[in-house]
């Protein structure tokens, strides 16, 4: 599918010297990527996505710092206050295909200096070893990880990020985390691989698990229309079958 806003946005920032630098760079490093204009190519697999340059942002490494969840370490943190530019991986399209191109991509881009990867519509930062991680199958798991962040309080928890996949978030009744994380991790992989035919009241749970979990759909999420985190793909939400 297509919009007029961007769907995707990766950041990625590093330490070139010069905006020449920076293409030549990426010519040499990032396996068969080329940069020209406001666009990435990359010919053998037909593959191109926008890429916007800014310049040094001196806010930026607190984003990433507070997106971290603590995973990003502190060498890292300092090599990116000291970032002269942020390169913007761009798409318009979503779907499971686009993203896994655009995790190559991404890895292209940090083979070329990049630093880290932020998520822009998921709010969340990946370290570069990690990212590169990610990319070395393109199983729904390590997709979604690279894609989508999982938020909440001591009620319950939901996802951010699916609609990267074209695909509705989740919301989990569940205080625990380590818990919400399982549920909402099976069932959104689940999606992606299966794309069943839900509907209100179907029950849902996870290999070995004791609990199952009744789903229903919300058309609006957590979000509102506008808002850069919204999913127009809607919410399935998923409550415990012993909760009346």
């Amino acid at each position: 599918m297509c919009s007029k806003e961007p769907s995707i946005v990766l950041g990625i920032p590093g330490a070139w010297k010069d905006r020449s630098e920076l293409v030549k760079s990426i010519a040499l490093h990032s396996g068969g990527y080329l940069f020209a204009g406001k666009v990435l190519m990359h010919s053998e697999s037909n593959t191109h996505f926008g890429l916007e340059v800014y310049d040094h942002d001196p806010t930026l490494v607190e984003k990433v710092r507070s997106g971290s969840m603590g995973q990003i370490p502190e060498d890292v943190l300092n090599a990116i206050q000291a970032h002269t530019f942020t390169l913007y991986l761009v798409s318009y399209e979503t779907g499971r295909d686009v993203v896994e191109r655009m995790v190559d991509a991404a890895v292209g881009l940090l083979e070329s200096g990049g630093l880290a990867v932020k998520v822009e519509f998921a709010g969340f930062s990946v370290n570069a070893a990690q990212w590169r991680e990610h990319a070395l199958t393109k199983v729904a798991y390590s997709l979604y990880r690279s894609m989508v962040a999982l938020v909440g309080d001591d009620t319950r928890h939901f996802t951010c990020g699916m609609s990267a996949f074209s695909l509705p978030d989740c919301s989990v009744q569940q205080g625990d985390l380590r818990t919400a994380f399982e549920v909402a991790t099976e069932f959104c992989c689940y999606l992606m691989d299966e794309s069943p035919a839900l509907a209100d009241g179907h029950t849902f749970s996870v290999p070995d698990g004791t609990e199952r979990y009744r789903v229903s759909f919300e058309e609006h999420g957590f979000y509102p229309p506008g808002d850069m985190f919204h999913n127009p793909n809607g919410l399935w939400k998923l409550e415990p079958t012993s909760v009346p």
